[in-house]
């Protein structure tokens, strides 16, 4: 099943495209239906306009010879020539021109002649009568000039008509002149307008997304700024600025961030300075004390209890400089008064040293650390008082955690562009939030008040940071509590 998921910025364009689209096929719908009814008006003031014209070329007495005469007849022939020749003015948009007469029935008229050039041979009589009891615009024509309402259709065609009188010379309407279009002319004109508006619709589409985009785009991207810069803060990147100017509510709040993210770096700093004093301060009174129990430790006739004594005074201090250590170094990375101090080393070598110099604590709980190291390990540039540090660390986690007699599994392994080293133990394991949260400066994965490891919860931070510095990561591993955890970080090889 796709998990198809929309972010802000798109939901914030697709509704934004969607009010300009909707604005544009408005405009648009109401453009095409206002000249629809404009095309119509136009068509129809047009054809009355022609139709007084043409009326005016036609003498009365013409269509009075006409009604006396023939088919076959010069004078008619010649009254059809004149109808035909209305046919070709303005570009062919009268289809046809035709005189209509009042007959003594109501509402029936007849037909005199047409625009039809028929073979005198085969020409048949045209005065066909037609009742014109269902158009006005026929019957008012005889007083004046109109056109049809909408189009007509009849045993013609389909058509719109104009209409107007043709007078005799003491001004009396004898006759009517009568002008078709065809409705197929006005369709196609119809036509061209929905395409018209149609091509404003796809336009308008495209206009709407790309104006979406750019809306959501002024709007999501001071949103999207502040997120990354929360997600740096929470990263402990203490510090960063958003250089994004608005005079609005989202740029008060960006002036807000920027305000707090400078004040938290300020207040970093200080931290890291005084645990840097503080560790420093705590190693004056701390030297005496060591020095003062190892030479008790040295005096001869001590007593059993005086020696029990002098010896929990000497591993406490060793405990208590090995958390000032700890603290000292974390405050140097933090402040970044530190440098790497890369060189030449083989890794399996710097392995084997870092477990040499555990055994005491693995040796502690009865542990077995079983190494599995790939033959191909490469030399690397590396500072190795740090990198030893770090694998001495994930050892020491490693310890810490496992329940005494089991086993330590230590892998290292070349990749095309990295090696990794992975320390892995069988004990207690760590918890969802533990795996997000475990590389964090003092963070505990047991109680403060009730835990039974040692620490302050410094080391695998301190290790994150020497790997992080050598362009590297390091990363938690855990099938869940009870089930043991694997740690490993891997280096780029140069």
């Amino acid at each position: 099943m796709i998990d198809f998921r929309l972010t802000l910025k798109d939901k914030l364009t697709l509704l934004i495209a969607a009010v300009v689209f909707l604005s544009v096929s408005i405009i648009s719908l109401n453009s095409y239906f206002n000249s629809k009814d404009n095309l119509l008006a136009s068509i129809r003031s047009e054809l009355k306009d022609m139709a007084s014209s043409l009326a005016l070329s036609i003498d009365a007495k013409e269509v009075e010879n006409a009604i006396n005469g023939n088919e076959q007849s010069d004078v008619y022939r010649s009254l059809k020539q004149k109808l035909n020749g209305f046919t070709q003015i303005g570009d062919g948009k009268i289809s046809r021109a035709y005189i209509l007469t009042m007959t003594g029935k109501k509402d029936i008229f007849q037909f005199v002649a047409d625009n039809e050039l028929r073979n005198r041979n085969n020409s048949v009589k045209l005065r066909d009568e037609f009742n014109v009891g269902k158009y006005d615009e026929i019957k008012n024509a005889i007083a004046f000039a109109t056109a049809d309402r909408k189009i007509s259709a009849d045993r013609w065609g389909s058509r719109l008509s104009g209409y107007a009188p043709i007078h005799d010379r003491q001004g009396r309407p004898v006759a009517i002149l009568g002008i078709d279009r065809k409705a197929e002319d006005i369709l196609k004109l119809k036509r061209d307008i929905l395409d018209v508006a149609l091509l404003y619709l796809l336009f308008g589409a495209m206009a709407a997304l790309v104006l979406g985009r750019i809306g959501a785009s002024t709007i999501t991207g001071p949103i999207i700024a502040l997120a990354s810069g929360v997600k740096e803060i929470q990263a402990r990147k203490y510090g960063t600025v958003i250089n994004t100017r608005r005079n609005d509510e989202i740029g008060e709040l960006i002036n807000v961030f920027n305000e707090m993210s400078s004040k938290l770096q300020e207040a970093d700093k200080v931290k890291a300075n005084f645990l840097a004093v503080i560790s420093h301060e705590l190693y004056t009174p701390l030297t005496p004390i060591r020095g003062g129990a190892e030479q008790l430790m040295n005096l001869s006739g001590l007593t059993e209890d005086f020696k029990q004594i002098v010896t929990m005074i000497d591993r406490q201090s060793k405990r208590m400089q090995d958390l000032i250590d700890e603290i000292l170094d974390f405050s140097w990375l933090e402040v970044g008064d530190w440098r790497l101090k890369k060189e030449p080393l083989s890794l399996r070598l710097l392995i084997e040293e870092a477990d040499s110099q555990m055994q005491a604590k693995i040796q502690s709980k009865q542990l077995e650390l079983k190494k599995d190291l790939a033959p191909d390990l490469p030399t690397i540039m590396a500072d190795k008082k740090r990198l030893l540090h770090v694998i001495k660390i994930l050892i020491d986690n490693a310890v810490k955690f496992s329940p005494e007699k089991s086993q330590i599994i230590l892998k290292a392994l070349k990749t095309p562009d990295r090696v990794m080293v992975e320390v892995e133990d069988f004990g207690v394991g760590l918890t969802a939030e533990n795996l997000d949260r475990i590389f964090d400066a003092f963070y505990q994965t047991e109680d403060p008040l009730t835990r039974t490891q040692g620490g302050v919860g410094l080391g695998l931070a301190i290790a994150k940071r020497i790997v992080e510095a050598h362009g590297g990561t390091i990363r938690a591993e855990s099938p869940g509590p009870g089930s043991g955890s694997r740690l490993n970080f891997s280096l780029p090889i140069i």
